[in-house]
């Protein structure tokens, strides 16, 4: 993952690789893509990929995206968390997610006092 990240940084347009990272999350959801890696520390380089964000965890949340979310919301107040947090509870009723994801939303609910 490092090497890939190596030559995305040497890449013309670096930023053009965010949305390909959360496609590559939503097709691996339920593996271990690192913790968070270097693939989320990229990607949470530069705040332009919330709105990407948002949009992965609507079509297929993973544990990844949620755990991204989940600082955001750690990170945020009012209406800034609450759109964090309704993603994150999304996950509960989105038919892509997998019983490991939705264990994760769960926890992230608990931990922002929403559960």
């Amino acid at each position: 993952m490092v090497d890939i990240i190596k030559e995305i940084k040497n890449d013309k347009n670096p930023r053009d690789y965010v949305s390909v990272l959360f496609n590559w999350f939503e097709l691996n959801a339920g593996k271990d893509v690192g913790s968070p890696g270097p693939f989320v520390h990229f990607i949470e380089m530069d705040p332009d990929y919330h709105g990407l964000l948002l949009e992965s965890i609507r079509s297929t949340p993973t544990e990844i995206t949620l755990w991204m979310a989940n600082r955001m919301c750690n990170s945020t107040n009012g209406k800034d968390k609450e759109s964090w947090v309704s993603a994150i509870k999304s996950t509960l009723v989105n038919p892509t997610s997998l019983p490991g994801t939705i264990l994760e939303a769960q926890s992230f609910l608990k931990y922002q006092g929403v559960v």
